[in-house]
Formats: C-alpha cells, sequence, structure tokens
C-alpha cells in the first residue's frame, strides 16, 4: 500500500492533484487535514489515521468539493471508495516544512504504508504571483513578498525528495497533455488505468494554464526567480 505525502510550494495544484488520485476506484485522498501534524502529535493515533483519512475525505465530498475558489468535484469514485491501495492527503506548503529529512522514515511507519511523494510544480512567477491573490488579507501586497516563501518551500522539497521516491508533476503538463500526465501518476503510484476515470478527470482539467504575465512585476519576478524558471523548463 502508498501513502501519497505531497511537497512543494503552495499555489501549484496539490489539491486538486489531490482529487483527481482521489476519484480513483483505488485510492483515498484526504483535502487538507494535514498527517504532519498528525505524526508530530500522534493524534489520531497510527491505527486510526487510515480511518481519519477516510472520513474526511468522504465528508470533503458531501460539502461539494469546493476548496477555496474552486471545485474539484470530479466524480466517478471520488468519496465512494471503500477499499484501497493508495491513501494519502493533499495538504503542502510551510508546514510540511516541518518534517526534517532525518524523521521520514518515522512517518511512513506512522502512515503504516510505503510513502511516496508527489511535488507539483508550477511556473514560478504564476506560482509567486498566485501567492498574492491567495492571502486575503493583503491582496495589494507586492508579490515580491513571496519570493522568500516560494524558494523556502522549493529548496525544502529539493531535501525531501531525496527520502522517499518522488513523481514531479508539472502543471503546464498536466493541462496540455492530461491523459499522459495522468496515466504516469497512476504507474507510480502502482494503480491499474480505466478508461471512464480518464474521461471523468479530463472534464475538469483545466483548457489551457492560468497565467499572470500581463502583472506589472511579471518581469522583475523572471530575474529574481531565474534560477528556478531554468529548472521548470528543462522537466
Amino acid at each position: 500500500m502508498i501513502f501519497v505525502q505531497f511537497i512543494g510550494a503552495v499555489r501549484s495544484g496539490h489539491n486538486f492533484v489531490g482529487q483527481l488520485i482521489n476519484a480513483h476506484r483505488r485510492a483515498v485522498i484526504s483535502n487538507e487535514i494535514n498527517t504532519i501534524r498528525m505524526f508530530k502529535e500522534n493524534d489520531p493515533p497510527r491505527e486510526k489515521l487510515h480511518q481519519k483519512i477516510m472520513f474526511e475525505a468522504d465528508q470533503f465530498v458531501q460539502r461539494g468539493a469546493d476548496h477555496v475558489w474552486y471545485n474539484f468535484d470530479i466524480g466517478h469514485y471520488q468519496g465512494k471508495t471503500t477499499e484501497y491501495d493508495v491513501i494519502g492527503d493533499s495538504y503542502c506548503g510551510n508546514f510540511v516544512k516541518k518534517l526534517k529529512p532525518e524523521q521520514v522514515s518515522d512517518y511512513e511507519i506512522y502512515t503504516g504504508c510505503e510513502l511516496r511523494f508527489i511535488w507539483v510544480m508550477r511556473h514560478p512567477v504564476d506560482q509567486v504571483i498566485s501567492f498574492t491573490r491567495f492571502d486575503s488579507e493583503n491582496v495589494c501586497t507586492s508579490p515580491l513578498k513571496y519570493t522568500g516563501v516560494f524558494m523556502g518551500q522549493y529548496e525544502y522539497a529539493n531535501k525531501l525528495c531525496t527520502k522517499a521516491p518522488t513523481l514531479i508533476l508539472t502543471y503546464n503538463r498536466l493541462i496540455n497533455e492530461p491523459q499522459e500526465t495522468l496515466e504516469t501518476m497512476l504507474e507510480f503510484l502502482r494503480l491499474d488505468d480505466d478508461e471512464e476515470y480518464f474521461e471523468a478527470c479530463k472534464k475538469k482539467i483545466f483548457a489551457k494554464p492560468v497565467t499572470y504575465k500581463d502583472h506589472p512585476e511579471y518581469g522583475q519576478l523572471k530575474e529574481i526567480l531565474h534560477k528556478y524558471i531554468i529548472e521548470y523548463e528543462t522537466l
């Protein structure tokens, strides 16, 4: 059995990818219940973790599968799975930094599964500008203040991904090549192909990537994040 832990920076699409997995008939992914915090606090205890994830995954779907501005109601087996080979949670971002690389093996024991990371990447400039939109208290704040947050989360993910098998999945490839990307993801998670599953997912995937190239600070951000853009574009 595989436990999925998302790593990387926030505003990358990890919650959506989590629900794409959750729609598979042999997978259960809860939406941001933060299993790393649970591991740190041993609450719930290990033997009740899977039960907690299944309950919260079902509740998320029962509430309409809404997350921030988006609706992740994919259908198929989303919220219906009772027997699974893959389980996990879509939480990503700063709290993941509280999972130290040397704790990964203990975290794997806590999950009771083989641990696998999924790192969803988005174009760095679009991702940082999206931080501003997400920060409801500072919607007029320059995205430049978020470059450090992005860099910190990115570099920490680089450390973690050496500790367990990791799939790097880019936002643009998911949108431009949905069938191939979904097939790669299922292979990584050792899940069977299912044509009805693919069709349900592709109906929900955006028609084109969301970009902020008209933002007045786009050019300046490109200079600051040059290293990360090069790495992203070579994937």
